[in-house]
């Protein structure tokens, strides 16, 4: 990663980070507008809280193959994380070496469209920064948004082909996610549109992810999801407990098959739902995923889908081809449907879906 020069340390060292504490963070995080850091501009406030702030932020770089218009404008996305809210440093640590592996690995691949982009990154005192692609608003708070509480069937089946694409980029390159919640999956940034027609959602936060030694072609991890047994892994309260796979909730080691279960769960929800209720707590979530029958998760799916349940349950682990195969299923549902990547989904009609607040 490039060293940051002079000039732009100087630029960043008299900027004042927000205090938490005082009545308008909002105003105060105003005040890094039109500012640089680590030679991006702050252009505006994407999303605040007390703890984080993520702005977009734009740069001019010089383009050597266009003799007519030798500059253009690069845009990011800085996320702004105060210490000790992000489970320290070691999520930030972490995420930074995971955006850089998938850099690493898919340079010059179709894959690095499904996949965020790290571009710098800087820690201070106070404050940890990521530089990293663009993006909207997640799924979680355009559903929120939504009057149906759920996204529109043609959106949601382009969806769902994007997320099991990206997610299959990842796990060949020996990445686990470990905390897939539609929250955690977003759209392109409003203002500049779909970036890639066949590109509609993608995976971000990759603080509790894993980069395992073993690859998806592995056959010797298997168990029984009947089974009274229970594992050993000290991490297993991992993730977001409402996605979590049954094997994490029992204490087994992160495995592919987890991201696997998470996203049945994701495309349901997004569909239409799950069978326990976001009121429910951990021990309650776990029982009803414990007892909940195959019948039962396919009704909050169409029809068609019931397949991809049943293969999902029967496989306790995943090889290559099962995941070509699923995709290879979605493409085909698309097509059945007669919907074009070209149609435009819930948020790139209805842009109130897409407002950070």
């Amino acid at each position: 990663m490039a060293s940051v020069s002079s000039s732009v340390q100087k630029k960043f060292q008299p900027v004042q980070v927000p205090n938490p504490n005082k009545e308008s963070v909002f105003s105060e995080y105003s005040k890094l507008l039109d500012k640089e850091i680590n030679g991006w501009l702050l252009e505006k406030i994407i999303k605040h809280s007390n703890k984080t702030c993520v702005f977009k932020c734009s740069k001019k770089e010089y383009d050597e193959g266009n003799e007519t218009f030798r500059f253009f404008k690069r845009y990011c996305a800085m996320k702004m994380i105060r210490k000790g809210t992000y489970d320290s440093d070691t999520s930030f640590e972490n995420e930074c070496l995971i955006l850089k592996h998938i850099g690493s690995c898919y340079k010059k691949s179709v894959y690095k469209m499904y996949l965020p982009q790290l571009f710098d990154f800087k820690k201070t005192i106070t404050y940890n920064y990521l530089f990293m692609s663009l993006y909207g608003s997640n799924l979680e708070d355009i559903m929120r948004r939504s009057s149906e509480k759920r996204l529109e069937f043609k959106s949601w089946l382009l969806t769902i082909e994007s997320i099991f694409t990206g997610l299959k980029a990842l796990h060949h390159i020996n990445i686990i996610h470990l905390n897939l919640s539609p929250k955690n999956i977003v759209v392109d940034f409003e203002e500049l549109g779909r970036q890639n027609k066949r590109v509609v959602a993608r995976i971000i936060d990759f603080g509790l992810a894993m980069k395992v030694n073993f690859d998806v072609y592995k056959k010797d991890i298997k168990l029984d999801i009947e089974s009274s047994a229970c594992g050993t892994y000290e991490g297993n309260q991992i993730g977001n407990f409402y996605y979590r796979s049954l094997y994490l909730h029992r204490g087994f080691s992160p495995h592919y098959r987890d991201d696997i279960f998470s996203y049945l769960y994701i495309i349901m929800k997004l569909y239409s739902g799950l069978p326990w209720s976001e009121k429910d707590d951990e021990i309650k979530v776990r029982e009803k995923k414990m007892t909940v029958t195959s019948d039962e998760l396919k009704s909050y799916l169409p029809k068609y889908m019931g397949e991809i349940v049943d293969y999902i349950l029967k496989h306790d682990y995943f090889l290559t081809g099962d995941y070509d195969y699923i995709l290879q299923y979605l493409k085909h549902f698309i097509q059945l449907t007669g919907i074009n990547w070209n149609d435009k989904c819930d948020w790139e009609v209805k842009t109130n879906l897409l407002k950070c607040w």
